[in-house]
């Protein structure tokens, strides 16, 4: 016998203006105590990442990116490249 949590799943859309005159839109989702981002990149590409812990804020790592918000302000960083773009809502 199995048993399926009743938690619904909680979502939340946020469009961010990038340094580099970009925006990035970040669909969050959270149930119970995971939590997921899908950031859209201004070449239409997307990506899932997952939360992992953090200090401060809210950080989600997957692929070659990270994404790290904190308030309306959040930095997207390519892991491989060491490049970062900051971000505000």
């Amino acid at each position: 016998c199995s048993t399926f949590s009743s938690t619904k799943v909680s979502n939340n859309q946020t469009v961010y203006k990038c340094s580099n005159n970009t925006v990035i839109t970040a669909h969050y989702y959270t149930k119970g105590n995971s939590s997921l981002v899908d950031i859209t990149l201004p070449n239409k590409e997307s990506y899932t990442l997952v939360n992992v812990i953090a200090a401060s804020g809210a950080k989600y790592n997957g692929d070659i990116y990270e994404w790290w918000s904190k308030g309306n302000k959040a930095t997207l960083t390519n892991l491989i490249k060491s490049e970062e773009i900051n971000c505000e809502s």
